[in-house]
């Protein structure tokens, strides 16, 4: 795992939580929409209060440089702590992937599909 600087860790960190802000927005304004709909319902029933371990990465995902801890609640995803805390469920996100959708926050917003929920999908048996 390479070092990463404080700066960087921070700007991660920035990022990390913006990109979440989008996510659960985009989730909250198409509740009622398919697949959302079914993704909130059974995330709600399988992920209630679990630990969602995230370890983003920059190119390789078996080296990830930051690690977030984030808790299903009520329908979104809940920033718990950053690092890792013994998580229930883990994913690996690209930097790069955040990066792309708080840039175009609006148009992941308006087109949630967009966003990749594909790893929430597998666990939760919806795709």
């Amino acid at each position: 795992m390479r070092m990463e600087s404080q700066k960087e860790s921070q700007d991660t960190q920035g990022l990390f939580a913006q990109f979440l802000n989008i996510s659960n927005a985009a989730l909250d304004r198409h509740r009622d929409e398919s697949p959302h709909k079914q993704i909130i319902e059974t995330g709600n029933k399988l992920l209630r209060d679990r630990r969602i371990g995230v370890a983003v990465y920059a190119d390789e995902p078996s080296e990830p440089h930051d690690y977030y801890t984030v808790e299903w609640k009520n329908g979104k995803l809940l920033y718990w702590e950053h690092g890792k805390d013994e998580p229930d469920v883990e994913l690996k996100v690209k930097n790069d992937y955040l990066r792309q959708v708080v840039e175009n926050a609006e148009e992941y917003l308006n087109k949630p599909y967009l966003l990749d929920w594909d790893w929430l999908k597998s666990r939760l048996g919806l795709g």
